[in-house]
């Protein structure tokens, strides 16, 4: 009867350590950083992260900081059906020229030279970053 209980829990602890390194080996790897995966966010909340980010770098108004909500929720929701539907860069590119062009036209002349001097920063810190790094992705050059 020991003999039976000994083998039943050695065999119980052999399966229970193979499947912990299978479990171990299935994992995707997220990055070569060992970062989490990241949720893919909702359009709604691409657009919001963008406006902060307007906001904090050109001091948006209530006011202006709604149009820009409704231009970026516009602009990722044109952008995730085009992505689905298999849609060229060109046609990409086009709609972010789109999205820039109507940003323009919500922004003073004083909140565009800050956009445009803190574009020029991140691009000469892009410049100066180690290979692999990865942009903010808050200007505009989406």
């Amino acid at each position: 009867m020991k003999k039976v209980i000994l083998s039943l829990a050695v065999a119980c602890i052999a399966t229970a350590s193979i499947s912990a390194q299978q479990a171990a080996t299935a994992r995707p790897v997220a990055s070569p950083t060992n970062e989490a995966p990241r949720a893919r966010l909702s359009a709604e909340d691409k657009a919001k992260r963008r406006t902060d980010k307007l906001t904090t770098i050109c001091g948006l108004s209530a006011e202006q900081a709604a149009n820009i909500q409704r231009i970026n929720v516009d602009f990722y929701v044109k952008q995730e059906q085009l992505r689905s539907s298999g849609g060229t860069k060109e046609a990409s590119a086009e709609l972010a020229k789109n999205r820039r062009e109507r940003e323009d036209k919500v922004l003073t002349p004083e909140q565009l030279t800050k956009l445009k001097a803190y574009n020029e920063q991140k691009k000469q810190n892009q410049t100066n970053a180690p290979a692999g790094s990865k942009p903010d992705g808050a200007g505009h050059e989406e």
